[in-house]
């Protein structure tokens, strides 16, 4: 039997048997010697109380646990389980605490920076940062204050560290400059080139800092000949003598001495462990003494070597959230040409497509995302786990189509205070020599991680049952219709500034789909935009198999003029008459904002609209896609083809011919069915 513990911070945890039975998992009467706690596959030294030969309903497990680390989730979780052969235990320390050589203070490190926002260009490996600085045309400041908590002052060195990077690189050769002062003291300053990373770390003069309204200032001067200069403090930190006090009733530090006093406990029983690597070493002698009304001292032995202590007072230690694993039973069993990995507020919803694929010859095969991660990360959310799924799958089920079910956020963290959620998580990918975190899902299907999608995955980002019913609804009603071989081609106008010529590229691709076709063609080079609007709503609530628009685009919109927007889609009428939209341009299928949907999400979402979208999540090379546009267009034609095929074929066709491209091999991006038949 096991029993999952789900804990989001680092500290002491425990649970009884009774709260075990709560939560549906009874271990009561199961043998104390055979239950072991693992995280991941990894043993997990427990301390165990109660009866030595059986688990009663007062007997508890008692473990140091720690948060998640991932841009997913924080939640981590630990397996209780049953009949394990060499459980791992906690050690014991029961030595005294000394009397003399006490160390009453440690060296801590205070991150002080907050995460404000998000930036896809990060060069750090992480996208979240604290402030935007930019200097245009003359010098900025920006001012942050912060305290330093329980600060033991000056008997120690104090440290400063800044991660900064940039946000521009500009025709200098070194476009960024920042000045750097402390409390009214200019003490340093950082020039870097580029968009890069720039650590700063600084001694800082003794007695400069003090406990409270301690005052950072970062000044751009712009004195370096470019424009602008824009940079990001991404975290700042400050490294101090910290003296050992806690007002929550547990403190978890790192230190080196031959003991250590804490002081501010609520209670004179107390759990303490010392955490050295992956030994655990329960100390059971600790001296307590009362330290003011209400509170306690306590001193514990410390060690020759650093290593984490972990305090808490008894009743102030935490409970893991306790659930019974989805069981994952059958992943690998069977055949399942088309995979669907959905989130299980979506399954229901689910049925129809099912039978659809069913009875035109798939064979088909539902899981809960949920019993992915059971089965390949230990029960912790992670988009990894997901590509080892399909991976899997590719190799036992047949698997050649992959649907992923369920909307997405880049803020997992909910750092940005939305109601944003992710129901299936994104890989991410760096495209270009700018985007570093573009959300990647055709690398689902990238098996051999050469670049190149080797299965179809589409993505229906619903939030909603109303959602996915609207969607399923037009997929189907897409594979009805009775306007075949018809499309909209929409063109921006000629870019003086690259002499692209979109309405070329446009007819290109046409050209390709071969005989049979009507077009209706909508070019900014031929009329204006408040012409081209009205027509382009008119065309699409006709009915047209595709619609095709190459040109400038954002998230928002297609063209600067905004032929087509966000807030188009709810004048769109064509739920019975859906179309398929094929985007060439930038950013147009971006489907993790937290705050806005793209044109391409908003377009599938809608009541209308669209039966599925392919468009960029990133910056896309007018190059790359004009490479790939008649490619797919030469797929397109097939009769019968299904949309993912379509698109894949297309891919592979391209890697043979011009390797590399990952804006169109990984950030070109399906939104839909990738089984939908596009064809008669």
């Amino acid at each position: 039997m096991v029993a999952e513990l789900r804990v989001d911070g680092e500290g002491v945890y425990r649970v009884t048997g009774e709260q075990l039975r709560a939560a549906g998992v009874n271990l009561i009467g199961a043998p104390a010697a055979g239950l072991g706690l693992f995280c991941r596959d990894t043993p997990v030294p427990i301390s165990l109380g109660g009866p030595a030969t059986r688990f009663g309903a007062d007997s508890f497990v008692e473990f140091v646990g720690q948060a998640a680390t991932s841009h997913y989730t924080r939640e981590n979780v630990y397996r209780l389980v049953t009949g394990v052969g060499r459980p791992a235990r906690a050690a014991a320390d029961r030595r005294r605490p000394p009397r003399a050589n006490v160390a009453r203070w440690v060296r801590a490190t205070t991150h002080l920076g907050a995460r404000r926002d998000y930036a896809f260009a990060s060069p750090t490996g992480e996208p979240w940062y604290d402030t935007r600085m930019l200097a245009s045309g003359r010098a900025g400041e920006w001012k942050f204050t912060f305290d330093l908590e329980d600060y033991a002052g000056p008997v120690a060195p104090v440290e400063l560290e800044l991660a900064l990077f940039g946000g521009s690189d500009l025709p200098a050769s070194a476009d960024h400059h920042v000045e750097i002062a402390l409390n009214g003291s200019l003490f340093d300053d950082a020039r870097f080139d580029g968009i890069t990373e720039k650590r700063v770390h600084l001694t800082v003069p003794a007695g400069l800092l003090r406990a409270a309204s301690n005052e950072l200032v970062l000044r751009l001067p712009a004195d370096h000949g470019v424009p602008f200069d824009l940079v990001h403090l991404q975290d700042y930190a400050v490294t101090y003598p910290k003296t050992l006090r806690t007002t929550g009733d547990e403190l978890t530090f790192t230190g080196r001495a031959p003991g250590f006093e804490v002081m501010g406990l609520a209670s004179r029983d107390i759990v303490a462990y010392r955490e050295t690597g992956a030994q655990i070493v329960a100390l059971e002698k600790t001296r307590v003494r009362r330290d003011g009304p209400g509170r306690y001292r306590l001193v514990l032995p410390g060690s020759e070597s650093e290593a984490t202590y972990h305090v808490a007072s008894a009743m102030a230690v935490a409970v893991p959230r306790v659930r019974k694993p989805h069981a994952a039973t059958g992943l690998t069993d069977g055949r399942a040409e088309l995979l669907i990995v959905s989130h299980r507020d979506f399954l229901e919803g689910l049925v129809p497509l099912v039978e659809a694929r069913t009875a035109q010859g798939l064979s088909v095969k539902v899981v809960d995302v949920d019993e992915v991660y059971g089965r390949f990360s230990g029960g912790i959310v992670d988009a990894n786990a997901i590509h080892t799924y399909v991976t899997a799958a590719a190799a036992t089920l047949g698997t050649r189509f992959v649907l992923l079910v369920g909307g997405d956020t880049y803020d997992y963290l909910g750092y940005l205070g939305t109601a944003a959620r992710s129901f299936v998580p994104s890989l991410y990918a760096p495209i270009g020599g700018v985007v570093r975190f573009a959300p990647v899902d055709p690398a689902y299907g990238d098996l051999d991680g050469d670049g190149v999608p080797d299965l179809a995955v589409g993505r229906l980002p619903v939030r909603s049952a109303a959602d996915l019913a609207a969607i399923v609804a037009k997929t189907l009603a897409y594979e009805r219709k009775d306007y075949p071989r018809t499309a909209i081609l929409v063109a921006d106008r000629f870019s003086a500034g690259t002499g692209v010529a979109y309405r070329s590229a446009s007819e290109a691709f046409a050209s390709r789909l071969g005989a049979g076709w009507s077009f209706r063609r909508l070019y900014l080079d031929e009329t204006v935009a408040i012409n081209l609007h009205p027509w382009l709503l008119q065309a699409i609530n006709s009915g047209a198999a595709l619609t095709n628009f190459i040109g400038h685009s954002g998230p928002q919109a297609w063209t600067l003029e905004a032929v087509l927007g966000v807030a188009d889609v709810k004048a769109l009428t064509n739920a019975s008459r859906p179309t398929v939209f094929v985007q060439w341009g930038c950013w147009n299928n971006y489907y993790v904002s937290p705050r806005s949907d793209a044109l391409g999400p908003a377009l599938l979402l809608a009541a209308g609209g669209a039966a599925a979208t392919l468009g960029a999540t990133s910056l896309a090379d007018d190059a790359s896609e004009n490479l790939l546009a008649p490619l797919l267009a030469d797929q397109l034609k097939i009769p019968g083809i299904r949309l993912g095929e379509a698109v894949l074929a297309a891919k592979k066709r391209l890697a043979a011919e011009n390797p590399g491209l990952a804006d169109v091999q990984l950030g070109w991006t399906l939104l839909g069915d990738p089984t939908l038949v596009v064809g008669p």
